[in-house]
């Protein structure tokens, strides 16, 4: 549900700088405790760009997931993949543009401590969160693989050891419904419970008609408004036992069904005098026995612009593109309290099954589709080590991660002409060491910190792929596979002065790491077998944190330069059988600058106001192709020159029950979904301009009539609307480039919702 809408699990990586939204008081901007830094503190006292989002912010907006907060913080975006369970977040634009299982973000996700490995399967609902917290650039001392854009940490809450609950219930158009609730047990002894759960349904928001061209070709469509649905089930158990007065175990279960059937890809593009062309040497024989011969490009369209109608195939089985993802995990954290020092001990294990069906080419005609079934296992354990001795405070440990994942691919083209199925597995075992320290030296009236930091990193990894075409045998021959291992030493260097209290600055140098991989999609055994490079970024910021007049303003401001080695980019190439893969190539260096601004303020009693700005400055220095440097022609992906959101929170009335207007406006420029060409003829070259995602200016708005007394508890009642002005625009594309007809379809973003829902606590 956005601030009031869809609701799966992900968020908008918040803010460079700190900011503490919710939480607020009538008299000033009440700051939340964060554990950004592995040990509770005020977030004003962080010296590293962190947003936060407290338990009433969250609650306020109907928050679950990060897509909802999506748009909030500068310099930050996150991008729609086609599925629903899948996201890009990209931070400060630093992305992994390829959602495939066997590649790793530039964004580290954690819920409650533990590390969630792939994009795939990232989207998933929370029912209980306390707070998000978002850690902009490097955080690769204390957190470490994967990190090098930032981090994402979602804190739940924990069972009380008292009687209480909430029960919530909604509705809303295209069909939505949904229920949650939770309920905390009293304390057994030293055993406390907590349980929680939610379901949502929705039809799609994509009408899919008919074949419209009966008399010219045979479509296998299938009518529905099921495009774009979601089904949606999410359970959770916590369990606190307080063994002793020093030591504290925590348990958690998470559970999360979805079935839902996949985003609406519209086809945007095509070449003419290309494959799909009859009126071209390059057309495909016929497309197929001539089923398509002669069919005109405009046919292969829905229609001009931008349309909620669809008109498209199934999947190579026949059925309805749909996405369908079951995700079961377990954690436990160990706490041991020994005076100055604490030692933890988190233990987690993840499964995830998932299988879907696309449609490929956004048209009528059964050109690309791909079924996809797959099976991931991550297992993680770390130990940690923190506390405070005079002035200087430590915190260091050890950390083991695994995976493992298989995956089979079985995708149909040109109605069947070249089928390909695609077997894969990958495994990571990686090791990490670190340990960071804060000294106050005895100068300066004990109002300087100096902090120094370092991490290594070891990781190992492995992949092996065969690939069958119909027809010719094994392209890909069974038994191809690589191995490889990246390590890296991620340091860290931070000084902070504090003028009082309420306002300090700060300077910091990072170095991120994410390690190399095997790209399992290359078109040649060579190719797969061959791993691409880790990639490595230096970033320096410099920042202050400010809160006036006796808290009722709060201001953030930060700016960076970072310099980034071996980018890892997705691009499409040519593969046999006339069709194309996503693979990742090492860009060379990308330096990237900017500034980022928070504000958050309390001007009257009944008003509450914040805002963000970022601006970003984002270019190759260098990116080698065939030898020659293009970097003056090669845009860097997801990186927005400007983001921008207004929130308000007004009070209307505060009498018995109280009353309030929450309006979220959200801004971000276009930017580009590829490193392509910008100047290349589409029909020569993969060109960036083509499935460019749109800028947007979105505008949310929710009333909230709370605190009416029901019994022994109260009740909130909201209407919300999201996407006020319903309006319309492209989220992300795929661009396949010229060897596949210079076809592109692209994904849109959701139209207005709108709906209503009531809440009861005791």
């Amino acid at each position: 549900m956005t601030m009031a809408g869809t609701a799966m699990f992900s968020i908008a990586p918040a803010m460079a700088q700190s900011s503490s939204i919710g939480e607020e008081q009538a008299s000033g901007v009440q700051e939340i405790i964060v554990t950004a830094q592995r040990r509770v503190e005020r977030i004003q006292d962080v010296p590293i760009s962190i947003s936060a989002y407290s338990q009433s912010f969250l609650e306020d907006r109907d928050v679950s997931n990060l897509n909802d907060l999506s748009g909030l913080a500068p310099n930050v975006k996150i991008y729609a993949t086609g599925y629903n369970t899948n996201t890009q977040i990209s931070i400060r634009g630093a992305v992994q543009t390829s959602t495939q299982p066997f590649y790793d973000p530039a964004v580290g996700l954690y819920l409650d401590g533990v590390y969630i490995g792939k994009s795939a399967g990232a989207v998933f609902d929370v029912a209980d969160l306390e707070r998000i917290e978002v850690l902009n650039g490097p955080q690769g001392t204390l957190y470490g693989r994967n990190t090098l854009a930032g981090a994402v940490n979602l804190v739940t809450q924990k069972p009380t050891g008292e009687l209480g609950g909430s029960a919530e219930v909604g509705i809303g158009n295209y069909g939505r419904r949904f229920a949650r609730a939770s309920i905390n047990l009293p304390a057994l002894g030293p055993l406390s419970l907590k349980f929680s759960g939610a379901i949502e349904k929705r039809n799609g928001t994509v009408d899919v008609h008919a074949n419209p061209f009966p008399n010219v070709v045979n479509a296998r469509t299938r009518s529905t408004d099921e495009l774009n649905s979601l089904n949606n089930k999410a359970f959770r158990l916590a369990a606190r036992l307080n063994a002793s007065d020093d030591l504290t175990f925590d348990y958690a279960f998470d559970y999360n069904n979805t079935k839902s059937m996949m985003q609406y890809g519209k086809l945007i593009h095509l070449n003419k005098d290309g494959i799909f062309d009859p009126a071209s040497p390059a057309y495909v024989g016929g497309l197929s026995g001539g089923i398509y011969k002669g069919l005109p490009l405009d046919l292969y369209f829905e229609g001009p612009g931008r349309s909620l109608d669809a008109t498209i195939d199934g999947g190579p089985s026949g059925s309805k593109p749909f996405d369908n993802l079951k995700i079961q995990s377990h954690s436990l954290t160990g706490t041991l309290e020994l005076g100055g020092a604490s030692l933890k001990s988190i233990t987690a294990y993840r499964k995830v099954n998932g299988d879907n069906s696309i449609d490929l080419d956004g048209s009528p005609l059964l050109v690309a589709a791909t079924d996809y079934f797959g099976k991931y296992r991550s297992f993680s354990q770390e130990f940690q080590v923190s506390g405070k001795t005079g002035n200087l405070t430590y915190t260091g440990g050890l950390y083991y991660f695994w995976d493992k994942g298989r995956d089979v691919g079985y995708q149909q083209y040109f109605n069947g002409a070249t089928s390909v199925t695609n077997n894969f597995a990958y495994q990571t075992n990686a090791y990490a060491a670190y340990g960071q320290i804060e000294f106050i030296p005895p100068i300066f009236s004990n109002k300087l910190t100096l902090t120094a930091g370092l991490r290594y990193s070891r990781e190992t990894k492995e992949g092996a792929r065969s690939s069958y075409l119909d027809g010719r045998g094994y392209t890909i021959p069974v038994g191809t596979r690589g191995k490889a291992t990246f390590d890296a030493f991620t340091p860290v260097f931070i000084a902070k002065y504090n003028f009082n209290e309420d306002a300090n600055i700060y300077a910091k140098y990072s170095r991120g790491f994410k390690s190399g991989g095997f790209n399992l999609v290359a078109p040649t055994p060579a190719e797969i077998t061959t791993p691409f490079n880790e990639e490595l970024v230096d970033e320096y910021e410099v920042g202050s944190k400010l809160r006036l007049l006796g808290g009722k303003l709060q201001f953030s401001l930060a700016a960076f330069l970072a310099d980034r080695k071996d980018m890892q980019l997705s691009v499409f190439l040519p593969v046999a059988g006339g069709t194309t893969q996503s693979v990742i190539r090492n860009a060379g260096k990308v330096r990237a600058k900017g500034l980022e601004a928070n504000v958050q303020a309390v001007p009257l009693k009944w008003l509450r106001l914040s805002g963000s700005m970022g601006y970003l400055d984002a270019k190759f220095k260098e990116y080698i192709e065939l030898g020659v440097n293009v970097a003056n022609d090669r845009p860097v992906p997801a990186a927005p020159k400007f983001t921008s959101s207004v929130s308000a929170d007004v009070t209307l009335w505060d009498r018995g029950t109280t009353g309030r207007l929450i309006v979220d406006y959200r801004h971000s420029d276009s930017s580009y979904q590829y490193p392509y060409s910008l100047s290349v003829d589409p029909r020569l070259g993969q060109n960036a301009n083509i499935g460019k995602p749109s800028a947007t200016d979105l505008v949310n708005a929710r009333l909230n009539i709370s605190d009416i007394k029901v019994g022994n508890g109260s009740a909130e009642l909201s209407l919300w609307v999201d996407n006020l002005f319903d309006e319309k625009y492209l989220m992300s594309a795929i661009n396949f480039g010229p060897s596949f007809g210079g076809l592109a379809i692209g994904y849109y973003g959701a139209p207005r919702t709108y709906g209503i829902n009531l809440k009861y606590k005791m």
